[in-house]
């Protein structure tokens, strides 16, 4: 420990922990347990280091309330990792509940299903933002052959449905989604879309 700072090391594989003052000091504060967003940047380095990050949201902007350094994007290191925090913050973390009450993430199966299995209290949300960003690089990919013009207007179709403002209104435009021409003659991009809807309580 330096100047405050922890770091936590497991080996086989590897699990670097790493809470700074801020970190601790946040993780006492009560907005620290109402909605986390963790997010990770995978393939840092020549070891396929992944970087993960928990943020809280406070009135100033986004908290940080972790960052893990794992061998890679995999559910048993992502596992280990949160589990890791988990064991040294105890019931202290998360403004004192032990963990947070939501949980937003990307569409990363194997992080998710780690959270799930380390915070099982915890809800599980998807981010809005990685959805679009998701759909959007499946719209460019070569091997779906979405035609250029179609893409811009399939994808605020998309937007419209999960920037609906309730329910009623994001059912309305999934309809107007499956009836539109423009989709309906890609039956694999409505198989997808239908996929993506299956899951909107997320």
């Amino acid at each position: 420990m330096t100047k405050g700072v922890e770091v936590i090391i497991k080996e086989h594989p590897l699990i670097i922990v790493i809470l700074t003052p801020i970190i601790k000091r946040a993780h006492e504060q009560s907005f620290s347990k109402d909605i986390v967003f963790v997010d990770s940047s995978g393939s840092c380095d020549q070891m396929n280091t992944c970087v993960t990050f928990m943020y809280a949201a406070s009135k100033i902007g986004a908290i940080p309330l972790a960052c893990m350094l794992h061998t890679a994007q995999t559910e048993s290191n992502y596992t280990l990792a949160f589990s890791v925090l988990k064991e040294y913050l105890s019931t202290n973390g998360f403004g004192g509940l032990g963990y947070p009450l939501l949980f937003m993430t990307d569409d990363s199966a194997s992080e998710r299903n780690a959270l799930s299995s380390i915070y099982p209290s915890s809800r599980l949300l998807l981010c809005l933002f990685h959805l679009a960003q998701a759909l959007w690089r499946w719209l460019w990919a070569s091997e779906n052959h979405i035609l250029n013009e179609d893409r811009k207007p399939i994808m605020n179709m998309f937007r419209s449905i999960i920037y609906s403002s309730c329910i009623e209104e994001a059912e309305s435009q999934y309809d107007i989604m499956l009836t539109e021409n423009r989709c309906k003659k890609y039956p694999h991009l409505m198989a997808h879309i239908a996929s993506i809807w299956e899951r909107r309580t997320e």
